[in-house]
């Protein structure tokens, strides 16, 4: 009985040390360099006004010590939302079509997501698949 114990014992063990020890990764594989601290926030929350058409939003906190590697976004709206992080304002974010696929994220009605984004990012674009609505953006490092 002692044996059986100290065996589940030790395998609760190397779980929970398996657990604390996962990576989160990035759409691309590779992990971000602050999956182990929670989302902390560098600008104050922007909001973008997203329809059918495709917008974009500079991103905050830019200046600030450390880069930018996380962007958490917010879909205040009813309609899926496809959401691309890019290097200039210039960028589009596609809701693809039927039966094609998008290099965009996506991000259900009413769902906030923290994605990690590459290197250089200063703004972000996103687009509805129907409807119009508000996207929040917060800049931030973690996860």
């Amino acid at each position: 009985m002692k044996k059986l114990f100290f065996t589940a014992l030790g395998l609760g063990l190397l779980v929970c040390a398996g657990l604390l020890n996962a990576q989160t990764y990035a759409p691309a594989g590779t992990p971000s360099a602050n999956n182990t601290i929670p989302f902390t926030p560098l600008s104050k929350t922007s909001w973008l006004a997203t329809s059918t058409t495709s917008a974009s939003i500079a991103l905050g906190g830019l200046s600030a010590p450390q880069p930018v590697t996380e962007v958490e976004v917010g879909n205040n709206s009813s309609a899926w939302a496809f959401v691309i992080a890019c290097s200039s304002s210039s960028c589009t974010a596609s809701a693809g079509a039927a039966g094609t696929s998008t290099s965009d994220y996506f991000i259900a009605p009413g769902a906030d997501k923290v994605l990690t984004v590459p290197a250089g990012t200063t703004y972000v674009a996103a687009v509805l698949a129907t409807g119009t609505g508000i996207l929040y953006v917060t800049s931030g490092v973690g996860l």
